[in-house]
């Protein structure tokens, strides 16, 4: 019964899942009556590392009937702010009815410029720029390293608290 729970649970977010974007940075900007509604996986960015990301056009954002605007183009230019390198530039085909999901990686460490504009056949629906800092390699290995710290300290709790109980339930003779 109880593993019956969390499959049932995801079967009801379901629907919202498909619709959702990844929850570490968040973009948000106003165009007019639509909103374009951007998230990716990872709360900061890192030089090399490849993140996943999903835009969308939403009409009635903050209501209950919103809706995602059809598209057929969604095209993501990251542009260094430093002006050293060219604009790197991808286009990923709008799906209706979903956010459109896409990954970049950042090929250094700096400030960038990430613009995102929607297309209906020539026509651009909505359009908008969102600053982006990337982190460098020496900060993803100390945010690894933290993170391993992290798993094997709690690895260690759980052994010694499994092993004091285990002590305590032992029968006495």
């Amino acid at each position: 019964m109880l593993l019956r729970l969390p499959i049932v649970a995801l079967l009801l977010l379901a629907p919202a899942l498909a619709l959702a974007h990844p929850s570490g940075q968040l973009f948000e900007a106003k165009v007019g009556e639509l909103t374009i509604d951007g998230g990716c996986n990872e709360i900061a960015f890192y030089a090399g590392l490849e993140t996943f990301c999903s835009f969308g056009i939403i009409e009635g954002a903050g209501s209950f009937d919103w809706t995602l605007v059809p598209h057929d183009v969604l095209t993501v230019t990251i542009t260094p702010k430093d002006g050293e390198s060219a604009p790197i530039e991808q286009s990923n085909p709008g799906e209706p009815e979903v956010m459109t999901f896409f990954s970049l990686t950042f090929p250094r460490a700096g400030d960038y410029t990430m613009n995102v504009r929607f297309t209906e056949g020539t026509d651009v629906i909505a359009e908008a720029a969102f600053p982006v800092t990337v982190q460098g390699e020496d900060q993803l290995r100390f945010v690894k390293r933290v993170v391993s710290a992290a798993v094997l300290g709690i690895l260690a709790i759980i052994t010694v608290a499994l092993t004091i109980s285990a002590i305590r339930v032992r029968p006495r003779s």
